[in-house]
């Protein structure tokens, strides 16, 4: 099986799963299943490693950001379940994208 389409496919069922999660109590063992994809999608995501640097900043301005529309009128709660939930799946992503493909990263960029 191709590498690029597990990592597709991690990252697409993760994030969708993040999603369902903000709205249905699935258990515990989702958070199991969405670090496992996460792991998946960050080792095997060819854009991840082509893109390492915006996908955490993004990671981090989603998680500055996740509580703060909660107090917004009707449907704050809603967003911030999302986004928390997105953060909580990202995290994986992006520390195994990080632990693999950022020395790589740095060590090609070091002189620029």
């Amino acid at each position: 099986m191709n590498t690029k389409l597990i990592g597709t496919w991690a990252f697409f069922i993760g994030m969708v799963l993040a999603l369902v999660t903000a709205f249905v109590n699935l258990g515990g063992w989702v958070t199991q299943v969405l670090i496992v994809l996460g792991i998946l999608a960050g080792f095997f995501h060819q854009k991840i490693k082509d893109e390492i640097v915006a996908l955490g900043v993004i990671y981090l301005a989603l998680a500055a950001v996740s509580g703060s529309m909660q107090e917004l009128v009707a449907v704050g709660p809603y967003i911030s379940a999302i986004v928390a939930a997105w953060v909580g799946f990202l995290g994986p992503v992006v520390l195994t994208a990080l632990m693999i493909w950022g020395g790589a990263f740095l060590m090609a960029n070091k002189n620029s």
